[in-house]
């Protein structure tokens, strides 16, 4: 199967991508399981790169506060956080560290889907704490970077922990 993608913003292409994926036979056999099974894997990914990017916001926040000692200070601009947030390189880390581990997910969809899906979770929480430790290099080890990296992990820690322990995901029996 050939995929191309391509990445744009207000309508100018600055990336595009093509690739080739080698299906399984699970694909040919039963179409739309397969597609059930891939489609939430990919939502899964989403849902975790989401978060690994609002906590990556979250900690540009954090290091844009012009007054560390006063919390509850007014918010920087949004514009500023989002030129802080774009240069860190948490979330192109965490999607590059995924590619792999999706082409092993397809063909071990032939075998155990349940058993492929808890191996593509754990390679969805290993890319993400990849993504997060070049956000927690980025903010720095003074106590400024790492008092902002601890309080802007949480969103990202909430949802592995829900993906890992199966809140939020299809029953088994809606996949079967």
């Amino acid at each position: 199967m050939q995929v191309f993608g391509q990445l744009t913003d207000q309508g100018k292409a600055f990336a595009m991508r093509q690739e080739s994926y080698t299906l399984p036979q699970g694909f040919i056999d039963d179409p739309k399981r397969f597609y059930d099974f891939v489609n939430q894997a990919l939502m899964d990914a989403t849902t975790v790169g989401s978060a690994l990017w609002k906590s990556v916001k979250d900690l540009a926040e954090e290091l844009l506060r012009k007054e560390e000692k006063h919390p509850a200070s007014r918010s920087p601009d949004p514009g500023d956080i989002r030129k802080l947030a774009d240069q860190i390189s948490a979330v192109p880390t965490y999607w590059q560290a995924l590619e792999t581990p999706f082409r092993a997910y397809l063909l071990d969809l032939d075998g155990d889907p349940v058993e492929a899906t808890l191996r593509w979770h754990t390679a969805l929480k290993r890319a993400a704490y990849r993504g997060w430790e070049a956000a927690e290099e980025a903010a720095g080890r003074n106590s400024l970077g790492l008092r902002a990296a601890q309080k802007s992990k949480r969103t990202l820690f909430g949802v592995l922990a829900n993906l890992l322990t199966g809140k939020g995901e299809q029953s088994d029996s809606k996949r079967e």
